[in-house]
């Protein structure tokens, strides 16, 4: 696949680069504004919106996170684009990730006993660290501060924290395999997590051979 063709790809959608972004965070904010409008503020929209954010952050992070994996794997004009702009993809993963905590921080607000009872210690820490990766490689995904962090430190702190969120998506997924409603996220992410093992052990593979 040229890259005439990736850039071919990107006109017919007409979402690539900055724009992308800007349709991302356009498209949850009437989101969450449309569900409040139509169920008003209630616990329950406010739980179905934590759910829905939950899952598009899920999507967009494993779509960023094996991007240039899939484009190894299965070239074509869509994993190419991916690859083109994982940057983007990953920095509307921070922004559905933020909507979802500020989400959380209204659940715990509006209904605090319901809160206490969906959640756990682990589900902070673990969790509150998931977020810490989340701001550290969104802060870190532009030129000047990745150019400041410097390129080793830059590919630590995104392959440590690309790791990290996976499982952390995986562990959240797999509790709830019990609902087959949860099947299709827990395929995503292993097929994410699988995309990005097997062109590392090929890479790993042809080093040993060379």
């Amino acid at each position: 696949m040229t890259e005439a063709g990736m850039k071919g790809f990107s006109a017919r959608t007409g979402l690539a680069g900055w724009n992308l972004l800007g349709v991302t965070a356009i498209a949850l904010l009437t989101m969450v504004a449309g569900i409040f409008a139509v169920m008003g503020v209630s616990t329950e929209s406010i739980r179905l919106l934590v759910r829905v954010t939950g899952r598009i952050s899920l999507i967009l992070f494993c779509l960023a996170f094996s991007a240039a994996a899939l484009a190894q794997i299965l070239p074509s004009e869509a994993t190419l684009w991916l690859r083109a702009n994982r940057r983007y993809i990953g920095l509307s993963f921070v922004i559905s990730h933020l909507f979802h905590a500020m989400l959380l921080i209204a659940f715990a607000r509006f209904d605090a006993a319901s809160f206490a009872t969906a959640t756990n210690p682990a589900m902070f820490i673990f969790g509150g660290l998931g977020y810490v990766f989340v701001l550290l490689m969104g802060a870190t995904s532009f030129d000047r501060s990745a150019a400041w962090l410097g390129r080793r430190r830059w590919r630590m702190l995104h392959l440590v924290g690309g790791y990290y969120l996976a499982l952390i998506f995986l562990q959240a997924e797999a509790k709830r395999a019990a609902g087959p409603f949860y099947w299709p996220f827990l395929a995503i992410v292993i097929a994410a997590l699988g995309a990005r093992l097997a062109t590392w052990f090929a890479a790993s593979r042809a080093a040993r051979q060379s």
